[in-house]
């Protein structure tokens, strides 16, 4: 059982010396697991020439290839970098400077621990409870979706118990996951909501969860879909996980991945334009939008709108059901 909060006892460690001990002693475990993330072995690193140089570049490129399918929204790339009798773990910045992780934002520096412990373990097939306080807080929303999707890929062969007040980090179709744990007085003491959609004190805070759930989608993906209300919402959304789930191709996976493709309520097919607009001008048109109204008078109306405002190119299916 791992318990993992501010890893106060697993600090991030720049260097690793050729001339240390040869195994993790606690203060430089950090250090020896991101050797173990290069698949290289410390005197591979103790050689020169393109042979050095080839063994730095590619330790590099196999730690920042297995962060960025994780840690996609702002990727980490990290190089290696052998001197004298050190080896050096460091970063790569936006204007292709080498920094030592310490550097990173804090936020980034917990992505690293976290990833590289779960990295390690899975990695030597250890079926491990992972209990974490208050993961990922420290992150940008975005990347907190992005950590709480791999902690599905995780749960595949561990466990994993988290405890948070960040909305994001709330699987919204899986809120059947969800304990809600409430402080009372001293004399009635901490009460855990187990069914806690049918207690009514909280029917409230689990309608803004919902509407903040919703709301991460427009933070993630390349398409997004309009649609018109949240029952055509939740019908296409499910349909998607069933398909996932029972169909083989890949494309299913990738594709239409939730992060890939996004169902996204607008109310009414009036509000359509302006998300349309509002996509637009937030992604500098990088993102896909497509509407589905309810009726094809719903389309005409929608197509009206855009010409009157301008929003830009449009090809609408006159076939629209």
């Amino acid at each position: 059982i791992n318990f993992l909060s501010n890893f106060n006892d697993y600090g991030v460690l720049t260097r690793l010396s050729y001339d240390g001990p040869g195994k993790p002693d606690g203060d430089n475990q950090f250090a020896f697991d991101m050797l173990s993330l290069t698949d290289l072995e410390i005197k591979d690193f103790k050689g020169s020439g393109f042979e050095l140089a080839n063994n730095e570049r590619d330790a590099g490129e196999r730690i920042s290839s297995k962060l960025k399918s994780v840690y996609k929204q702002d990727p980490l790339t990290i190089d290696v970098s052998a001197q004298k009798k050190d080896l050096f773990f460091l970063f790569k910045t936006s204007k292709g400077r080498d920094r030592e992780l310490n550097d990173l934002s804090d936020g980034q520096k917990w992505f690293l621990r976290f990833y590289s412990k779960l990295a390690i373990a899975k990695a030597a097939g250890h079926q491990v409870i992972w209990l974490f306080d208050e993961p990922g807080q420290t992150l940008h929303s975005t990347v907190q979706i992005e950590l709480k999707n791999y902690f599905e890929e995780v749960s595949k062969d561990s466990q994993v118990i988290y405890t948070t007040h960040q909305p994001m980090m709330v699987q919204w179709y899986r809120l059947d996951r969800i304990f809600v744990v409430e402080n009372s007085d001293k004399q009635e003491g901490t009460f855990v909501h187990r069914r806690f959609w049918k207690d009514e004190e909280l029917v409230s805070p689990l309608r803004e969860l919902i509407g903040l759930f919703i709301g991460e989608q427009m933070l993630t993906g390349q398409q997004h879909v309009l649609v018109e209300g949240i029952s055509d919402f939740i019908y296409l959304q499910g349909w998607l996980l069933y398909f996932q789930r029972t169909r083989s191709a890949e494309h299913w996976k990738n594709e239409n991945s939730i992060l890939s493709r996004v169902y996204i309520p607008v109310q009414s097919y009036s509000n359509m334009p302006l998300y349309m607009l509002f996509m637009m001008k937030k992604t500098k048109n990088k993102i896909i939008t497509v509407s589905i109204p309810d009726t094809s008078k719903g389309a005409q109306e929608i197509l009206n709108l855009v010409k009157e405002h301008s929003i830009g190119d449009i090809n609408l299916d006159s076939k629209v059901k």
